[in-house]
């Protein structure tokens, strides 16, 4: 991949990367400690911004609904979830 290439394969390989983040360490992480994670240290922000929108926006990340001493979002990988009719 080339430095600052925001062409459809890259996309795909950022999300896959990003994913892969959830995949090593199954917890929420917030954005920027998703960006600390990805092995994408030459992508832009706001291609990886627009990435993480993509997939919230796809249900492939969903992002915590709880208050707590932040206001920064946090996300989850959907597939990592356990349905609310399996239990804990």
């Amino acid at each position: 991949m080339k430095p600052d290439c925001e062409c459809p394969l890259c996309e795909l390989a950022l999300q896959d990367e990003i994913e892969s983040v959830f995949m090593r360490e199954r917890q929420w992480f917030g954005m920027y400690q998703i960006r600390s994670r990805v092995r994408w240290g030459f992508c832009r922000w706001e291609f990886f911004l627009r990435v993480i929108v993509m997939m919230v926006v796809r249900g492939t990340l969903i992002e915590t609904q709880q208050e707590d001493e932040n206001d920064f979002p946090r996300f989850l990988l959907t597939r990592l979830m356990v349905r609310p009719d399996r239990g804990n």
